[in-house]
């Protein structure tokens, strides 16, 4: 009798689907929550796990990626039940299972065709027989062959697409035999990682080329982790390249390659044709074209490798996931959920690995930094770049401001340009808002001046020093301290730890108390309001003066925003910061509370102490909110013996003192 591990939180339909399977000799196994799932896991792995896309705690989606990383039952089919009318979870759910998801109200007989098409018709054997047929399924052939004529199968595989970005700006910073000899040895480095992975590379030419993953016998890694692993062998390619010009080539200045990366999992049509005794490889379908699309888009958000959730989610727990995103599929109709791959996880790691993760990740940080620079954007930019320099372009008039050189743009908005200068007479830099008197309506002018004049009376280590309002005959201006650390949604790479988060998100409470203080109440915190300063401590650099003036020219009753909205979008941090999830951040950050994010803003069971101070945040706990600083900071003390608070060293005086 094959056997089924049902997650569904509904009692009643929970029951519904145990009867209804039951009797067409189908054992269930009913759960509330997918916790109980994973600790019955360590008996015998079902035949089949049925999923309600709707679970609190662990959550659907979570789920899955732990019984894909589970290696007893990462073979084992998923079915998700999704509501009618949620279709983004409709697509996330086919990301990861493709045909393996079912619309929720649904009827006796579409569930039982789902569950036994999932099944197969050999629905009754155990565990290791699907494993043996898994063990004996077609899989790579060596890189030379020995058949004859043309074999064409489909399968289930992942195909990795990378390209060289910056290629127009090498050949005209470089002379051509050095950037040959370059990009020569950049292919030998990206040749070696896709052979140690067990890929093939099927087709190619210099600034470009595709490799194929498929499963194969005796290979313990899936065909996901290991193109994943290539690709981040790609990006340390590189480097290594770059490092050899600079022996090698002693006459010519090599400049940093910049690369991107796209990968897929699913459906493949591989053909093999053998040539001269070499077998030849060449690939189509799915998921062979959504591979280069997603390493453009990954160019367009500024990564370095972008890919699919599902892909990553079947790769396993060894990868460190960074931002989130999206890629529409217009062929299909659906949105396919994108991850960019920030490295090896620090957890998954063998002492004998550390040096190379620490070069991949010295490697990903310079992609990507060069990937945000001015460089190869498209055919008509392209043959104007001569050299890749940082900063942006200059749009506008350069402001003039009294007693400051200013150097460059960092920003242009609508109403406000942001600039980098520096105080004449000394080194400190400063972030230069400008508003030009010609732009903009005199009310809004005023209204800018009247609510940074208000900000410099918030004296707090955590609030960027405001150095000077001023303005001149054509503007407006206000001159704050410039810090070049990340924000606090770049530094979130999965999930901070517990310790740092929870001092963070008090640094960050703190701030906001100042600015209530003040009468300020911000009203659209979000991840990146907050930067770093170099000795880790947290900063409200960004004040939403833009869009509060704006609201309170168009409708000032509007604009009277409650605290509790500010303390409602710290919880939203929070759970970010906790979680890596930015869902609930994003749901704060436009102003909604209360029951919608009960269920969304669950912790894992190991962070139960926490909930509380989420909750009260949020607004959602059952005894009062929690609106005040000093309210956290004793939730904070009452939980510090389990999870204590990771304080940044260093700590240097305020720099208001400058």
């Amino acid at each position: 009798m094959p056997r089924i591990f049902l997650v569904e939180q509904d009692a009643s339909l929970r029951e519904w689907c145990r009867q209804h399977l039951g009797t067409a000799g189908i054992a269930v196994a009913p759960f509330d929550d997918g916790q109980r799932a994973l600790e019955a896991l360590r008996g015998e792995p079902p035949d089949l796990f049925l999923i309600d896309s709707e679970i609190g705690g662990l959550g659907a989606f979570a789920l899955a990626a732990a019984i894909r990383s589970n290696v007893r039952c990462a073979h084992v089919p998923l079915v998700f039940l999704v509501p009618s009318q949620d279709p983004a979870k409709l697509a996330q759910a086919l990301a990861i299972e493709p045909g393996g998801a079912l619309t929720k109200p649904l009827t006796r007989d579409v569930l039982l065709e789902s569950v036994r098409a999932r099944l197969g018709a050999s629905a009754g054997d155990s565990d290791a027989d699907r494993h043996a047929r898994a063990a004996h399924a077609p899989a790579a052939a060596p890189a030379r062959g020995t058949a004859s004529g043309a074999l064409l199968e489909t399968k289930r595989a992942t195909v990795l697409a990378v390209t060289v970005r910056n290629f127009v700006s090498l050949a005209k910073a470089m002379p051509a035999t050095s950037l040959d000899r370059m990009l020569v040895e950049f292919g030998t480095q990206a040749r070696e990682a896709v052979f140690e992975s067990g890929g093939w590379i099927v087709r190619g030419d210099a600034t470009q080329f595709v490799a194929l993953f498929e499963e194969t016998p005796g290979e313990s890694r899936r065909h996901a982790g290991r193109a994943i692993d290539a690709a981040l062998g790609i990006v340390r390619g590189t480097r290594l390249a770059k490092r050899w010009a600079d022996l090698n080539l002693p006459t010519a200045r090599a400049m940093d390659i910049s690369i991107g990366c796209g990968i897929h999992t699913g459906e493949v049509i591989v053909a093999r044709l053998t040539v001269g005794g070499h077998l030849v490889p060449g690939i189509a379908g799915p998921s062979a074209e959504l591979a280069p699309r997603l390493e453009g888009r990954a160019k367009s958000l500024h990564w370095s490798i972008a890919c699919a959730e599902a892909t990553a989610v079947e790769a396993g727990s060894r990868f460190a996931i960074g931002q989130r995103s999206s890629l529409t599929d217009t062929d299909h109709g659906v949105v396919i959920p994108i991850v960019e791959i920030g490295g090896y996880a620090p957890a998954a790691a063998r002492a004998s690995d550390l040096a190379r993760i620490g070069e991949v990740r010295e490697a990903l940080l310079a992609n990507t930094l060069l990937s945000r620079l001015a460089g190869d954007v498209d055919s008509a930019t392209a043959d104007r770049t001569l050299v890749v320099r940082p900063g942006r372009p200059v749009t506008g008039e350069r402001p003039s401001i009294p007693g400051r050189v200013v150097e460059r743009q960092l920003r242009r908005g609508e109403r406000v340009e942001t600039w980098l200068a520096k105080a004449e007479g000394s080194e400190r830099m400063e972030v230069i808002r400008w508003v030009r008197l010609a732009s903009v309506p005199p009310a809004f002018l005023d209204g800018f001046l009247r609510e940074y004049g208000k900000l410099a009376e918030v004296l707090h280590r955590h609030v960027v020093a405001l150095y000077e309002v001023g303005s001149t005959d054509t503007a407006g201006f206000v001159a704050l301290e410039y810090l070049d650390g990340p924000t606090l949604g770049e530094s979130i790479r999965g999930s901070l730890p517990v310790g740092r988060a929870l001092n963070a998100i008090a640094q960050a409470c703190m701030a906001v108390h100042s600015m209530h203080q003040a009468g300020i109440v911000h009203g659209g915190l979000g991840l990146e309001s907050f930067r770093f300063r170099s000795d880790q401590s947290l900063v409200l650099t960004d004040f939403n003066v833009t869009r509060r003036v704006e609201n309170r020219l168009s409708s000032p009753a509007a604009a009277l925003l409650p605290a509790r909205r500010d303390y409602a979008a710290l919880g939203g941090l929070l759970h970010a910061m906790l979680t890596g999830e930015r869902t609930v951040a994003d749901r704060t950050t436009e102003g909604a509370d209360g029951e919608p994010l009960r269920a969304a803003s669950r912790l894992p069971v190991s962070l139960l102490p926490v909930q509380p101070i989420l909750d009260g945040l949020l607004g959602i706990a059952p005894e009062r909110p929690m609106d005040d600083a000093q309210d956290l900071m004793l939730a904070l003390f009452a939980i510090n013996e389990s999870f204590p608070l990771d304080t940044p060293s260093g700590a240097s005086a305020s720099p208001r003192a400058a």
